[in-house]
């Protein structure tokens, strides 16, 4: 039996600074990264690494968004490969709901989230 490795090339394409995200912010683009493949591919999981400051109080509502229209924003109707509701590092991407197969060219996805809003009423 042969194992045969598939080939593509990984390209980030947005990460924002610290800072950038506002609270209240819904669908914000944390993150932007295409994959080229040398031949036909099936995209069937993501590992990516968080750091910095933010906690689970502060993000949650992650997808995996395909970017269709390769715009680098979330675009209503866009196709979201998988949601996870909370941080954590890593945030895996690994039982997709649409699936990414025969993938043959460039393809491009985004990583979103949302931030929680100031809760007003604690600081009455």
């Amino acid at each position: 039996m042969e194992l045969v490795h598939q080939q593509y090339q990984l390209q980030t394409l947005r990460s924002p600074s610290a800072g950038d995200i506002l609270q209240g912010t819904s669908d914000a683009v944390l993150f932007g990264f295409s994959l080229t493949p040398s031949a036909s591919i099936d995209f069937t999981a993501d590992s990516i690494a968080t750091s910095g400051t933010a906690t689970t109080d502060d993000v949650s509502n992650f997808r995996l968004i395909l970017d269709a229209n390769n715009n680098g924003a979330y675009d209503g109707g866009e196709t979201v490969v998988q949601t996870l509701a909370t941080l954590a590092n890593p945030l895996v991407f690994d039982s997709f709901s649409n699936a990414q197969n025969g993938l043959s060219a460039e393809t491009r996805y985004l990583v979103v989230a949302d931030s929680m809003l100031l809760q007003l009423l604690e600081e009455l």
